[in-house]
């Protein structure tokens, strides 16, 4: 993707990729794991999305030089975890999660300037993805009516204590996709308590629900030649992800 200042005013900077010459028809908004957009693969799966489905794919920097933790490449060695650990000690964590929360700010520059931006483009249908934090973000796009679909890898929402993400799930308004791994909490394996409370939510049932044997944050920065297995993982992945897209934006 290209950056872009999608609102200079607001200083919300964008990753935008975009493949076809016509005007796009849908739109995927792409939230970012706690890494920030630069970080692991999320350029690389956007590029892919934009040109296997044809769509627009925007990815906004919603943390410029504030990240939670600095870790640009792939994998999370040693010292990244202890970093981690160390800011959920000190209360760093909590501070930087309520900064960049949906009521804080991302609610504001999600429905005030990317989803009307994303119109104003020519995409009718629009789709929410996100990764780890960015789960929670979507989550709650998804509980607006402005999208079709959402679609999330390593959902974080279980593993927020001031969130109530039973609760999330029931108020969501779109289906989704959801790629848990085995570090999540059990409640958000498939056909748990998280997939049941999306089944009773305002979308109905239908929710692809998938569990992967690799660790959490695998498809945005799983670092493929310390496991090489995670290749096909990351293949399975892709591939799932962009067939419940073809079928619920695209087809939706």
């Amino acid at each position: 993707p290209k950056p872009f200042s999608l609102n200079p005013r607001d200083s919300i900077s964008c990753l935008i990729t975009h493949v076809g010459a016509s005007a796009p028809r849908a739109a995927l908004l792409v939230y970012s794991d706690i890494f920030g957009p630069r970080s692991g693969r999320h350029c690389q799966i956007c590029d892919a999305l934009a040109k296997d489905l044809d769509i627009l794919v925007v990815m906004p920097d919603l943390f410029g030089e504030n990240l939670a933790i600095r870790n640009d490449g792939f994998g999370i060695g040693l010292v990244t975890i202890g970093k981690f650990l160390c800011s959920m000690c000190t209360g760093r964590m909590k501070k930087w999660f309520n900064q960049h929360s949906w009521d804080n700010k991302v609610c504001s520059d999600t429905m005030d300037t990317l989803v009307p931006w994303m119109k104003s483009q020519g995409a009718s249908k629009l789709a929410t993805l996100g990764f780890c934090y960015g789960q929670i973000m979507g989550f709650h796009a998804s509980a607006t009516g402005q999208f079709r679909c959402g679609a999330s890898f390593h959902p974080s929402l279980g593993k927020v204590q001031e969130l109530d993400g039973l609760q999330m799930c029931r108020s969501i308004k779109c289906k989704q996709f959801v790629m848990a791994t085995k570090d999540e909490p059990t409640d958000w394996y498939p056909d748990n308590a998280a997939h049941h409370a999306c089944n009773s939510s305002p979308a109905g049932d239908g929710h692809v629900w998938l569990l992967s044997q690799k660790n959490h944050g695998y498809m945005s920065r799983g670092d493929v030649t310390r496991d090489p297995s995670l290749k096909e993982a990351l293949e399975q992945g892709y591939e799932a992800l962009k067939n419940f897209l073809q079928e619920n934006l695209i087809g939706g």
